[in-house]
């Protein structure tokens, strides 16, 4: 198994998401034009869904940077935890707000799944905070600490097995979650069904 390693920087483009305030998207509305999606951190504490924060003219340099394509790889900029995900296939053009940072790999050397695992994983973690000089406090990620960031690299061909194993294995994990709550909010809808039934035959 030959493997390497190499700086994200030279695999990856990394870019800054916008800075949208009241004024900047009073603007966009009274210019007309093409309309996008802006999407922030909350997108990345959904496991399932894109959640939009917002709608912004496509005209303009500012937000055509900061458009975003399935594929990409989203990480929370400032927040008191390492968060990354991958923009699904089905997932519209939009663009990305000051909270969220992006990166888009060359497919022909880096997985995105596995570079979001990768963040998320204790020792992606570990390095990256290293390069941010960020406490868990508070972490304030940069496109240059990005840039910086160690990588290893197996070939193309293992890194996509590996990816699809470990997208199954969060499949699993969050299926069995899912399964978990509803079997929980089913016996507690039970049990307070049956304690209310008593409760007003006591009153009664």
């Amino acid at each position: 198994m030959i493997k390497t390693t190499g700086r994200l920087g030279d695999i990856a483009q990394i870019f800054s998401g916008i800075t949208v305030s009241a004024q900047f998207l009073a603007s966009s509305r009274r210019s007309g034009g093409g309309i996008v999606p802006v999407v922030g951190m909350t997108s990345l504490q959904s496991d399932e869904s894109i959640l939009i924060d917002g709608r912004v003219t496509a005209d303009g340099y500012f937000v055509s940077r900061c458009l975003v394509w399935p594929g990409d790889v989203l990480i929370s900029s400032r927040s008191t935890q390492i968060r990354a995900r991958v923009v699904p296939e089905e997932a519209p053009v939009f663009a990305i707000n000051s909270t969220l940072l992006a990166i888009r790999p060359n497919p022909d050397v880096l997985d995105p799944y596995l570079l979001a695992a990768y963040l998320r994983h204790p020792i992606g973690q570990a390095n990256l905070l290293r390069n941010t000089g960020s406490s868990t406090a508070q972490l304030n990620i940069t496109v240059r600490s990005l840039e910086s960031l160690p990588i290893p690299l197996l070939p193309i061909e293992q890194q996509n097995k590996l990816a699809a194993l470990f997208e199954a294995a969060e499949t699993q994990k969050r299926l069995a979650i899912q399964a978990a709550e509803s079997g929980y909010r089913i016996a507690t809808e039970l049990v307070f069904r049956d304690f209310l039934s008593m409760e007003k035959k006591f009153h009664g």
